[in-house]
């Protein structure tokens, strides 16, 4: 299997989800970092990135500082555009990537 574990703490989620950030704008910066040749992507099936329930929760929760970004678009984006949270066992503040089936160009 082609798998990848990145590091995302609260700081980096901090820094790249803040009060001025919307919410597509947010969801990009957290996939560039999870996956560095984000330009080069064309398809990632929906259970290809991975959280936890903990970071996936946080993350919802920086949206918020922006007053602009309502609770309940943050949430039905992150749910249909965001990271998983299916895959047992990945630990806190990590993503975790299975690039098998991402598409590159």
């Amino acid at each position: 299997m082609n798998t990848t574990t990145i590091t995302l703490t609260k700081d980096t989620i901090d820094e790249l989800v803040n009060e001025e950030t919307t919410i597509v704008a947010g969801l990009l910066n957290l996939y560039r970092h999870a996956l560095p040749d984000w330009d080069k992507i064309t398809s990632i099936p929906a259970y290809a990135v991975q959280v936890n329930r903990t970071t996936a929760e946080y993350i919802i929760d920086r949206f918020t500082v922006n007053p602009n970004n309502k609770k309940t678009e943050i949430t039905m984006t992150w749910l249909n555009s965001g990271f998983g949270c299916s895959r047992p066992n990945v630990p806190e503040w990590e993503v975790f990537v299975d690039n098998t089936d991402i598409e590159r160009m």
